[in-house]
């Protein structure tokens, strides 16, 4: 069956006099966003027997995936069961794969319905590990040959079909970005489903199925808590009832060992660090004892007691990331040349280690004021505002005006100069 799908940039189209098999709009797109013209183009479809499909555009490196359920859900929750739910997943964030798992076992869990995943064939089904969504997810795959335009659904120019690596097949190809159709001159997305009507429309409802049971969850606790990673290993730790980025398993000790202590502090300071900077590894968190004395640990360590990790966040410094630590009033903040060691420990413990030989250091929220120069003058200019050209790591006059506008909109000192309130208001707003 061939058919389009459309969003506000084809906001004038008239569907009856467009000839297609189906229509998929564009419903939502982040926590926040809806598509203006989505009542207007699904109604008009569904008066004109179209099969319908609805997507999401994704924004993994904004937001939570269970916000952007939510915000899908409040848009199309009129039409569940009446048309296909799709994610599309294209935006930045998209070697987030763990977040596009997440939003479809989300949206899946709360309606009863599996969602159908959009990607382009190279630049993210072949460039990503998916091996944990294929199994349990379709595919609406796109690949074009070249940007030609083409005519009235004429595949002639389409080049060879899609070949995925991690799917054995795909439900729908989108073959074409710039297709025209009698009755509209404007580019239009031509796809192809690989199936009937009746396939579309089953689709549309829910399955029948169990949550699926490799997703659990198990809250946080407070203080620190033995864990089993043969029992508890590959669920998630909830929040607050919503769903956080981490499994227990990610918390164990290097040596294979079964128990796991964790301390539920620690859990969400580092779902903060996740919300803040995107994708969060943890590369070190519990320690056996046994474990801690070989890769030469202190002996007090808060590793042995579950309460520290060692930790890296995709695209930030550890600088960034220690500053961060401090404004949120970490116990202990180690800053190393390649990740952060937090932890939440009674009383305070900083350290900066980048140079070989540690370092005791009283904060890491460094003032800075006209004439400084470094990574945090940087650090600053980017959450004043200031355009990329101007992020120079120089204190300049215009940097003290942008600091003198933010401290005036927060009711801080106005004195011009970066000290702890005012980092901590940048940081953690």
């Amino acid at each position: 069956m061939n058919g389009i799908d459309i969003s506000e940039s084809q906001k004038y189209i008239n569907l009856s006099l467009i000839k297609c098999d189906f229509v998929i709009v564009k419903a939502t797109e982040g926590k926040t966003y809806t598509d203006p013209c989505f009542f207007q183009h699904i109604n008009n479809a569904k008066k004109l027997g179209k099969l319908l499909g609805f997507y999401h555009f994704a924004r993994p490196e904004n937001n939570r995936p269970e916000e952007e359920v939510q915000n899908f859900l409040n848009v199309i929750g009129s039409y569940l069961g009446e048309g296909i739910p799709f994610l599309d997943w294209e935006s930045s964030g998209k070697y987030d794969t763990a977040w596009a798992k997440q939003w479809l076992d989300i949206f899946y869990q709360r309606t009863g319905i599996k969602p159908i995943i959009y990607m382009s064939v190279l630049s993210c089904e072949h460039a990503y590990n998916w091996s944990n969504v294929a199994p349990y997810y379709k595919l609406w795959i796109a690949k074009y040959r070249d940007n030609g335009i083409d005519y009235n659904y004429d595949m002639s120019n389409a080049g060879k079909s899609p070949v995925p690596k991690y799917w054995d097949t795909y439900v729908m190809w989108q073959w074409t970005s710039v297709g025209r159709l009698d009755g509209y001159g404007g580019d239009l997305d031509c796809d192809l489903f690989y199936g009937t009507d009746v396939e579309w429309k089953k689709l549309c409802k829910k399955e029948g199925e169990k949550p699926m049971p490799e997703y659990k969850y198990f809250e946080v606790l407070s203080g620190v808590n033995k864990y089993s990673k043969k029992e508890h290993g590959d669920m998630f730790f909830t929040i607050d009832g919503r769903v956080s980025n981490f499994q227990i398993r990610e918390f164990a000790c290097k040596d294979g060992s079964d128990e796991i202590l964790i301390d539920g502090d620690l859990v969400r300071r580092l779902q903060d660090c996740r919300d803040k900077f995107g994708v969060t590894t943890i590369n070190s968190a519990y320690r056996t004892p046994a474990w801690n004395a070989k890769v030469g640990g202190a002996t007090n360590s808060q590793h042995v007691k579950g309460k520290a990790s060692d930790t890296v966040c995709k695209n930030t410094s550890p600088l960034e990331v220690a500053m961060y630590a401090e404004a949120m009033g970490m116990g202990g903040i180690g800053l190393y040349s390649s990740f952060t060691h937090i932890d939440t420990r009674d009383g305070k413990a900083r350290w900066d280690s980048r140079s070989g030989r540690e370092v005791g250091v009283a904060t890491f929220l460094k003032t800075i004021k006209l004439g400084s120069r470094g990574e945090e003058v940087k650090i600053a200019q980017r959450y004043l505002g200031i355009s990329k050209d101007g992020i120079d790591g120089i204190f300049g006059t215009n940097t003290r005006k942008a600091t003198l506008e933010f401290q005036h909109l927060h009711h801080l000192t106005e004195d011009g100069i970066i000290g702890i309130q005012t980092w901590t208001k940048l940081l953690t707003r």
